[in-house]
């Protein structure tokens, strides 16, 4: 899957959340991207959808240094 315009929001409760759009190709669209990282609990939440259909739903349990240097990158390379 390959994924284009990615932004990341933090919330209010300090959670970051990265959107992606799908590649679009000459015919068609590709699979969307939510990726949310739940400080709190050490969960990183990713969701791939196209159109209405779940293509991939996973909760990835981090560790406390995992959470730490994931949460860097996002800021490092998206804002």
């Amino acid at each position: 899957m390959v994924f284009e315009n990615p932004r990341l929001e933090k919330n209010r409760d300090n959670n970051f959340t990265l959107y992606a759009l799908g590649e679009k190709g000459m015919l068609a669209t590709g699979s969307d991207l939510v990726a949310e990282l739940i400080r709190d609990s050490s969960i990183l939440k990713i969701y791939v959808s196209k159109g209405k259909k779940t293509i991939f739903y996973d909760d990835i349990l981090l560790g406390k240094n995992e959470t730490i240097k994931f949460e860097q990158y996002l800021v490092e390379n998206f804002v």
